[in-house]
């Protein structure tokens, strides 16, 4: 069972002010069905994230505010989706080194890092 599964997991992350299993500041404000709700890169001074895909070892370089799954996409890595707006858990991907579960769909590049490593195994396993 991934940790994301489990209840005492899930309410411990809600308790944290953790969202769709990805930090506050990780998620968009935006709701809609089928929608993605990561926002348009802005306009602000391009600074890249590079963004480590495994197992394959893929990278991609994002621009902060970027989703997750569109830089995943966009490197050709495949990670399973459904609803687009972080619901199902279709996406969950693990963020590494702190074996933190993010929803892909609804995750943002953050500005404040200047790499990130996921982990995809296992994002195609459906989701309960």
């Amino acid at each position: 069972m991934r940790p994301s599964d489990d209840f005492l997991s899930v309410k411990m992350r809600s308790m944290m002010g953790w969202t769709s299993f990805a930090p506050s500041g990780l998620l968009s404000g935006r709701r809609g069905v089928g929608l993605r709700m990561c926002a348009t890169p802005s306009d602000a001074p391009k600074q890249k994230v590079r963004i480590r895909f495994l197992p394959e070892d893929v990278v991609v370089d994002a621009e902060p505010g970027e989703c997750i799954l569109d830089v995943a996409e966009r490197g050709n890595v495949d990670i399973a989706s459904s609803c687009g707006v972080g619901d199902c858990g279709t996406c969950e991907i693990e963020m590494l080194p702190h074996g933190v579960w993010i929803r892909s769909c609804v995750a943002k590049v953050p500005s404040h890092k200047d790499e990130m490593t996921f982990d995809v195994v296992g994002s195609d396993i459906p989701a309960f």
